[in-house]
């Protein structure tokens, strides 16, 4: 009998940490239901971080083709396959087709293999690791397994961990990649006990198991990419792994085989090899046949014996710093060397080789640095010895040339060879960045000898320890090494009416030299990074300098910028509301969406004008700000005013439309503003999740200023009196007139009116909410207040943060906002910038932000505006202005808001993804950038 399909509907929530302490039922959830029936299951993922399928770049989501098995009421894993269109997201839908009587039980498993079983008597899951070769080059599957909690939610939690092993210089004859363990199962059958509150699968004893690896079709001749491999693998310490490059007959070649003496995965962590092991050279150019990394390379040409009695480990990071937070290192132990012998104890001496004749002189004759990071076993080794490098060049008459011993660049700053110079450059607890510059031509060979004292004389005392992380060759044209990558260039315009194009460099993540733009470190619940802690006994936002940087720190102490986006609301017009209807039902549904989404971008922050009262009571809400606009709420007031001087004033409105471009700081009516828009806040006084608030925007703090209160006001009028009062003041008499007054003067009545508006502000800011941070007033007037010292002198008086809309520049001044930092002794946030592209389809015709011509065009503006602030040290935070489009056909906007393209998304929440992508490449590396800087 044929049964009309219908949707039962159950959430899945898919979370790595945190438990699930109910007792869990393994009876069917769903009554027995007619054959036939579609059974639709909404995995949700909750947890930041967490996903299920690694790709290269380290990204954590559901993929396409995606598939969970579940265990159903008769006795067997059946398959839900992931709808089309969900790839990507946090959220996706399953769905199968159950016979009759069958429904669904638990538990479930990601990814769905028919070796899969499970026991419901002993509540035991057989999970099956096969030997095929069911892994891309560049993905992999990490494993989950989940339990139904009695309400029909599954939460998954991660089973193993993955190792990651990157490849460089394959020969053309390989055609897979084995991996072997001598004294672990890597692959076969594993048993995973579901009544665990963490289910896990310990790595099981056993020795010779394998896996085998297709290489893919393009893994010769790419520097910096070659193959890699992430391999699920159960927790433990596997020893004595061994790679090797396999023929077509699958027989190891010669050469081409290297082993890993120790590695530890751990459950729900990625062991990123490349990063942790003397494989990682990464070359800056890519040239085409330029070598990138030695990790199948022969020890060709060494002038020593690789028997010295040292031992190479791949370990955990013994000091995890922000100048270096891989997981993996490698340690160098020379301790079983003979003292005695000197031909043995040149202290831990390992090359980085290149073949000579395999590469072109183009590449060698370009490749002039080298840069590694080095941290000692004993802070106290510091002094006593330094890495030696060899650069060697082309042979002549048999013997090899040799470039710098020591290096010349310790941290980023010029090494002097001089005892002195080491010890005032080098960090003895912690991670060092040491570059050689070479200067023969062809280098083809880099040998490390880490144990030699400053003087050239071998070591013979000490732990005999080091550990070294991320080798590099650098490209160098001229005098020192350039960046990654040549800056991209970008067409731009300033407005959409200009037949003027101009070209500028953006300096992406990949264009810095000497920058890795690696995943940043793990962050917690309010976005502040884990790998550092700076106090915060309050539990609030709070700004920090630590060291030479400004940071906002979290309610946790953890370090803290604010990536965000201004406006994130789901927009005011008809339309707008319909669509948010139609696609989520409901604010409330497109907050909870909208979070996440950002989230997936790499932001971290609301900024001024979003709906508040909505996205901050959604679960994981992200920091957000509050405007609470006092003076544009009075001026606003004051339009509707009958008064005659009112009237005139607004007739010559300025900026803004303030009455003669002043913000009436001096009226009593204000005061009462101020009183009763500050009493409003204390519903946000123990919100831990509210950075601070931005006091009004863009008011007007003209030059002028005081000529216009002299001038244009009657002599009755408040505003006239109190410049008048001011300027006589100044000048130790009475009845002075504008020509008395010089361009000092007019510059220091405009921070007078700014010290009279922020003393009223922040003391009722302060009244009512003591919690959070005052974030100044969104300054924007280039040729007024931001060339002003007194003004921001004031602005540090008042403010926790100084606020600046950006605009009519391409990028920031890296001295202008560390003058303003000097001047008010605070951080900078720039809370509006932005650029529009033509590629949207909108007229673009209004808004303060330039034309570009593409949306990956919008994105590289971004990127190098980001760059450009973390350089500068003092900034603590940005937002792209903004969430959302201007909906094109709501012509009763403000002027200053209507079609154009603001947003990261179209006024229908349609996705612009090429922008996206490129803020997203850099919002991933934010905080490991901002350290570089340090």
């Amino acid at each position: 009998m044929k049964v009309t399909p219908f949707a039962i509907t159950l959430s899945i929530l898919a979370v790595l940490v945190g438990g699930c302490a109910q007792d869990l039922p393994t009876q069917p959830i769903l009554p027995d239901e007619p054959e036939g029936r579609v059974v639709t299951i909404t995995s949700c993922i909750v947890d930041e971080g967490t996903k299920v399928t690694v790709t290269e770049g380290g990204k954590l989501t559901w993929a396409a083709g995606d598939a969970i098995g579940v265990w159903t009421s008769d006795g067997k894993f059946t398959r839900f396959n992931i709808k089309a269109g969900e790839e990507g997201k946090s959220t996706a839908n399953f769905s199968a087709t159950l016979p009759a009587g069958v429904s669904v039980a638990g538990p479930a498993v990601f990814p769905y293999r028919t070796g899969h079983s499970y026991d419901p008597a002993t509540n035991q899951l057989t999970y099956n690791q096969p030997v095929a070769d069911d892994w891309a080059a560049d993905v992999a599957k990490c494993h989950m397994a989940a339990r139904f909690d009695g309400t029909g939610n599954l939460y998954f939690k991660h089973l193993d961990g993955i190792l990651r092993i990157s490849v460089y210089n394959i020969p053309a004859s390989a055609t897979r990649l084995r991996i072997t363990a001598s004294d672990h199962a890597i692959n076969g059958i594993f048993i995973v006990d579901m009544n665990a509150d963490t289910p896990q699968i310990s790595a099981p004893s056993g020795s010779g198991s394998g896996f085998n690896m297709k290489l893919n079709d393009n893994n010769t001749g790419e520097v910096g990419k070659g193959f890699v491999v992430n391999y699920p693998l159960p927790a433990g310490t596997y020893n004595n792994l061994t790679l090797s490059l396999l023929d077509s007959d699958q027989s190891p070649i010669e050469g081409y085989t290297r082993g890993i003496s120790s590695v530890t995965i751990d459950r729900k962590e990625m062991v990123r090899m490349s990063e942790v092991t003397f494989d990682t050279v990464v070359l800056v150019n890519n040239e085409e046949g330029a070598l990138a990394t030695n990790l199948m390379k022969n020890d060709i040409g060494s002038p020593y014996a690789n028997s010295e009695g040292t031992v190479l480990s791949v370990v955990p990071n013994p000091g995890k710093s922000p100048s270096n937070s891989s997981s993996r290192v490698l340690r160098l132990d020379a301790g079983s060397q003979n003292p005695s012998n000197p031909a043995q104890n040149k202290g831990g001496y390992f090359p980085m080789t290149t073949k000579e004749a395999e590469y072109a002189t183009g590449f060698r004759n370009s490749t002039k640095a080298f840069t590694m990071k080095v941290r000692y076993g004993r802070p106290e080794d510091a002094s006593i010895y330094y890495p030696q490098v060899w650069c060697k060049g082309a042979k002549t008459g048999g013997a090899a040339t040799t470039g710098q011993v020591l290096p010349d660049r310790i941290n980023g700053e010029a090494f002097d060879g001089t005892a002195d110079g080491w010890a005032k450059l080098i960090k003895p607890d912690d991670w060092n960045i040491l570059q050689w510059t070479c200067d023969n031509t062809g280098t083809w060979r880099i040998d490390i000898t880490p144990f030699l004292s400053l003087d050239g004389t071998m070591a013979t005392e000490g732990s005999r320890v080091m550990f070294f992380d991320d080798f590099r060759y650098l490209r160098q044209d001229g005098a020192a090494p350039v960046q990654t990558h040549d800056p991209y260039k970008v067409q731009c315009k300033t407005s959409v009416s200009s037949s003027t194009w101009t070209t500028y460099n953006a300096y992406a993540a990949d264009c810095i030299e000497g920058f890795s733009p690696t995943a940043d470190p793990q962050t917690n619940k309010y976005g502040g990074w884990t790998s550092r802690n700076l106090g915060n006994p309050d539990g609030f936002f709070r700004a920090v300098k630590s060291g030479s940087r400004w940071w906002l720190v979290d309610p946790l102490g953890n370090p803290f910028l604010s990536k965000g986006v201004a406006v994130f609301s789901p927009g005011s017009s008809d339309r707008q509301k319909a669509n948010i209807q139609s696609k989520f039902g409901s604010n409330t549904n497109w907050a909870r969406s909208e979070t996440a989404f950002l989230r997936e971008q790499g932001f971290n922050s609301a900024g001024a004008w979003s709906l508040v009262d909505v996205i901050r009571n959604v679960s994981n809400p992200l920091a957000y700000t509050v405007i609470l606009s006092p003076m544009g709420t009075y001026i606003g007031e004051l339009k509707n005013s009958s008064d005659a001087t009112l009237k005139a004033a607004f007739k010559a409105a300025g900026w803004e439309g303030y009455p003669y471009d002043f913000a009436m700081v001096f009226d009593a009516r204000f005061d009462q503003i101020v009183e009763n828009t500050m009493s409003k806040i204390t519903t946000y006084k123990y919100d831990k999740n509210l950075i601070g608030y931005f006091i009004d925007n863009e008011l007007p703090w003209k030059n002028y200023a005081l000529e216009y209160c002299l001038t244009k006001w009657p002599s009755d009028h408040i505003n006239h009196q109190k410049a008048q009062e001011w300027l006589d003041q100044r000048k130790g008499r009475t009845g002075c007139t504008i020509s008395d007054a010089t361009a000092a003067d007019k510059r220091a009545f405009i921070a007078y009116c700014y010290e009279v508006y922020l003393q009223k502000v922040s003391s009722a800011i302060k009244k009512y909410d003591p919690n959070h941070l005052i974030l100044g007033s969104r300054l924007n007037q280039w040729s007024h207040e931001l060339v002003n010292p007194e003004f921001f002198e004031v602005a540090g008086k008042y403010s926790d943060v100084i606020s600046v809309n950006f605009y009519q520049r391409w990028e920031p001044d890296v001295a202008v906002l560390q003058n303003w930092e000097a001047w008010s002794g605070k951080p900078v946030m720039i809370t509006e910038f932005y650029t529009k592209g033509l590629d949207s389809g909108m007229g673009n015709t209004s808004g303060a932000g330039w034309v570009v011509k593409t949306q990956n065009d919008r994105g590289l503006f971004y990127q190098n505006f980001v760059n450009q602030l973390l350089k500068s040290k003092v900034c603590v935070g940005w937002h792209w202005f903004t969430y959302m489009d201007n909906d094109p056909t709501n012509t009763g906007s403000d002027s200053s808001n209507v079609d154009s393209n603001k947003g990261i998304v179209t006024w229908d929440c349609q996705r612009y993804d090429d922008c996206i992508a490129q803020m997203r490449t850099i919002n991933e590396c934010v905080f490991n950038l901002a350290v570089f800087y340090e």
